[in-house]
């Protein structure tokens, strides 16, 4: 399944599902990306309430020496780039 966004902010996501994996990728103005640190990603089944998906990537200033099973929230940790992957998703699951 492929769905895009409408742009928001400047912003504007793309995305394509599979049984159980998102893929991301958006799009920002330069405007939009003036002063970006990152994205926090929140999710969950439609209808529900959303959590802050968790990560693996850190700032080293405030992590400086993680380990490969170092998980931090998204929100703490925002994505650095312009694509994400979500492998967690469950099949036949509408999210928000």
């Amino acid at each position: 399944m492929r769905f895009k966004s409408k742009v928001v902010g400047g912003f504007q996501v793309f995305a394509v599902a599979g049984p159980n994996t998102v893929s991301f990728g958006i799009t920002a103005t330069v405007t939009a990306k003036k002063d970006l640190l990152g994205f926090g990603v929140k999710r969950g089944p439609k209808g529900k309430q959303l959590i802050t998906m968790r990560g693996f990537k850190v700032f080293r200033s405030i992590i400086p020496k993680p380990t490969p099973k170092t998980e931090v929230s998204t929100f703490d940790h925002p994505v650095q780039s312009f694509v994400w992957d979500d492998f967690t998703a469950q099949p036949d699951t509408v999210y928000d």
